[in-house]
């Protein structure tokens, strides 16, 4: 089974940002972004989406991060391309 809150968290902490951070850029609360980073919520199309933008990813590299949980908390930067 796929650990999509793991892998948000790992998205997150690639692109250097805070739980506080990122839930601004998400226009969420922090607890949002802890309950999903602890699988307590679900992801839609929509929060993916705003996801990818506010870590200036395309938003398949997005989802194939989530699905995959492939380390990325050792990446430089993302390719931009929405």
């Amino acid at each position: 089974m796929n650990n999509f809150g793991r892998n948000f968290r790992k998205l997150r902490l690639a692109s250097n940002m805070t739980q506080e951070s990122l839930a601004e850029a998400l226009e969420l609360s922090t607890s949002v972004i802890n309950r999903i980073e602890n699988n307590k919520r679900k992801m839609d199309v929509d929060l993916v989406y705003k996801l990818s933008t506010a870590l200036e990813m395309d938003i398949s590299q997005v989802i194939a991060e989530l699905f995959n949980g492939k380390n990325t908390e050792n990446s430089s930067s993302f390719p931009s391309g929405h």
